[in-house]
């Protein structure tokens, strides 16, 4: 079933479209006409933060307490800080109460740059069912006060939508001694965190989130026809329970990447269940690794103990890069590119990649030719 982002926020009935000139000061009416005229058909999937080279999205989905408080709620700390649109849009869906007299709760507040990066379908389509807008900012608030110190690595946390999860993330870069805190795939603005309210505690983060798990890396690649060959590979090593539950990322070779394997190859590896194991294995790292936790040269281990995953990155997001003017922003493990970034489950993340990643001695035995 296609989904789209806020199809899989599973929120019944959606509301039928109302006028709402308010949700930004500078929202043109000629696209409150377009939202009202368009066709369901004509809304596409929404966009992750990374363009995907392949289109992949509809297989995914799409306490303890901080010392002190401050004396205004989350929505005033979030109004006081600049984040007008984050506040409208609260108040346009009826969390204004939820969000000034609940208490104990982390609000994640993306910024208003954040949320003007979105594409325009993006607010189109939330003028069209603003319930399900109303259903995204609940995702962004999780149960519990808690500044980051308190929050675990690689941890999910129950949000205000229907206890769906949220994951956070830290990831240290040795290289570059900096270090990266991530929500669901959005990064967490490292000047403005760990902000007191009377009613719980605010982190601001630089993108909206826009996958949210709904099942596990098992139901997503074994359902998926893309990733066929690769779940068979997975059964045939005895690696799919793993999928199930936990906390892993999956570098899944798509269908593509397989017929890219020389003649025979993978026809020799699925016969041989250790090579298989040592091959498939290299693909499975035993962390939630998300996009905006990648850096140039990071180095991440794999459940296969012989191999570790290399990380290359080239220009940037923005690209606004002095030395990148005109590169694309790519991310590559190994020699593999990722061509579909942050497919979110329950267990751990997907990324697709356009090769099978098979180590030089290895590919030699099996192709009897050296590479």
């Amino acid at each position: 079933m296609k989904l789209l982002l806020c199809a899989l926020l599973l929120v019944a009935g959606a509301s039928a479209l109302k006028r709402q000139t308010d949700f930004l000061d500078a929202f043109p009416e000629s696209w409150y006409e377009e939202a009202k005229n368009a066709k369901d058909d004509g809304l596409p999937d929404i966009p992750h933060f990374l363009d995907a080279d392949e289109d992949l999205s509809q297989y995914f989905g799409d306490s303890l307490m901080a010392t002190g408080r401050g004396n205004k709620n989350v929505l005033e700390v979030a109004a006081e800080n600049g984040a007008t649109i984050f506040v409208k849009a609260a108040k346009l869906v009826g969390l204004e109460d939820e969000l000034s007299n609940t208490n104990n709760i982390t609000v994640f507040i993306p910024t208003n740059r954040a949320f003007l990066r979105l594409d325009k379908l993006i607010y189109l389509y939330f003028l069209r069912y603003p319930m399900r807008l109303r259903a995204l900012i609940q995702y962004h608030m999780i149960n519990g006060s808690f500044r980051l110190d308190k929050l675990k690595d690689d941890r999910s946390y129950n949000t205000r939508l229907r206890n769906l999860t949220a994951r956070y993330d830290v990831y240290g870069h040795d290289h570059s001694n900096r270090t990266t805190h991530v929500i669901q795939g959005a990064h967490i603005n490292c000047e403005q965190r760990d902000m007191d309210a009377s009613n719980g505690v605010v982190h601001f983060i630089d993108d909206v989130i826009q996958r949210i798990s709904y099942f596990s890396s098992y139901k997503a690649l074994s359902g998926c026809p893309q990733f066929s060959t690769l779940f068979d590979g997975l059964a045939v090593a005895g690696l799919t329970d793993k999928l199930k539950n936990g906390s892993l990322t999956i570098l899944a070779p798509t269908e593509k990447a397989f017929r890219r394997l020389p003649e025979g190859v993978w026809e020799k590896l699925i016969k041989d269940k250790s090579a298989l194991t040592a091959v498939l294995s290299m693909h499975v790292l035993n962390k939630t690794y998300f996009a905006r936790g990648f850096r140039d040269n990071d180095v991440l281990p794999s459940l296969n103990k012989q191999s570790t995953v290399t990380v290359h990155v080239r220009g940037d997001r923005t690209g606004k890069e002095a030395n990148c003017r005109n590169c694309r922003y790519e991310v590559f493990v190994n020699e593999a590119k990722i061509v579909y970034f942050d497919g979110v489950t329950t267990s751990g993340i997907i990324h697709a990649i356009d090769r099978v990643m098979i180590p030089k001695g290895l590919l030699e035995e099996l192709t009897g030719e050296t590479v």
